[in-house]
């Protein structure tokens, strides 16, 4: 029996938090002989494959990988081949699943036929209490809180869906060539980007939808509570903008105007960063980073 979604999840070096998702996935109302879950190992240390190795039973169509090289977009490609069904659902290591879950995309799929990509919701699950200045515009910068609507959304203009809670139809993914392994995480950089796929397949034709059915809860951990790692994000972000536009250029040879930069009158401001004030000028301090990255990727003036 062909399942109906393939689940992959790539991990490195993170099996307790792997081990959560794996039970979220155990206690699917879907029927687990439509399922087949991927885990790719992504080069971990730790005991990531044993884990894995205990939810044989629970899980009959877990397939365990091991890839050698690492990189999230590297790891995600390597579930494109491993996958049997004509759906594949990327969560990450660090998300839960509700338990009506995987039931849910596979209705969208079904009742959004000219969908090539659905993209659920991502609800924070905080480590630590959420600080006063983490609000919900910049809740989005840890993969959470999209809240499009109540109900089914066709994305429009410059919306997005999170990466940790993301379907594709396989036959789309793969004309488009996969991950590009130029972008996404890898290792402690905050380069991102893995997402830009999509907009290959939207240039192709291909639809994306949101659904606020399919829903998980993804971990935001304490270490990430603070304006220096957000300040980080900010600056990545825009690094991964520059890239991501040469990539889509390479792709359909349309070429993005630059954005108005915002910038700061001297970088040297910007060295250094260890606290942001979380004042009135928050915001504004983190687009003008977002800019700076931004404009150092485009001039060619960092290396990734």
């Amino acid at each position: 029996m062909q399942p109906e979604l393939s689940v992959a999840i790539c991990t490195f070096n993170r099996a307790p938090l792997l081990r959560k998702c794996l039970d979220g996935l155990t206690e699917q109302t879907t029927q687990q002989e439509k399922l087949q879950v991927i885990v790719v190992d992504n080069n971990s240390s730790d005991d990531t494959a044993a884990v894995t190795t205990e939810y044989q039973t629970a899980l009959p169509g877990l397939t365990y990988v091991f890839e050698e090289k690492q990189g999230l977009s590297r790891a995600r490609n390597r579930a494109i081949t491993e996958a049997s069904a004509p759906i594949i659902i990327f969560i990450d290591d660090d998300a839960i699943p509700y338990a009506d879950w995987a039931e849910k995309f596979i209705e969208a799929f079904e009742q959004f036929p000219d969908c090539a990509i659905i993209g659920g919701e991502s609800e924070p699950m905080f480590e630590a209490d959420r600080p006063d200045w983490l609000d919900d515009d910049l809740l989005k910068l840890y993969s959470c809180g999209l809240c499009y609507s109540d109900d089914y959304h066709r994305l429009q203009g410059k919306e997005w869906l999170v990466e940790c809670n993301l379907g594709y139809r396989i036959e789309s993914l793969k004309a488009a060539g996969g991950f590009s392994e130029r972008l996404g995480r890898n290792g402690s950089l905050l380069l991102s980007g893995d997402g830009a796929v999509n907009e290959l397949i939207a240039h192709a034709g291909g639809k994306m939808l949101y659904t606020p059915y399919a829903k998980v809860k993804h971990l935001v951990p304490t270490s990430r509570l603070s304006p220096k790692w957000i300040a980080q994000r900010k600056f990545w972000g825009g690094v991964t903008e520059g890239v991501v536009e040469e990539y889509l250029k390479e792709g359909t040879g349309e070429t993005e105007p630059w954005r108005d930069l915002f910038l700061p009158s001297k970088i040297h401001e910007w060295e250094g960063i260890v606290n942001l004030p979380t004042d009135s000028n928050f915001k504004g301090h983190l687009t003008r980073l977002f800019n700076v990255g931004y404009l150092l990727a485009k001039t060619g003036m960092i290396s990734i």
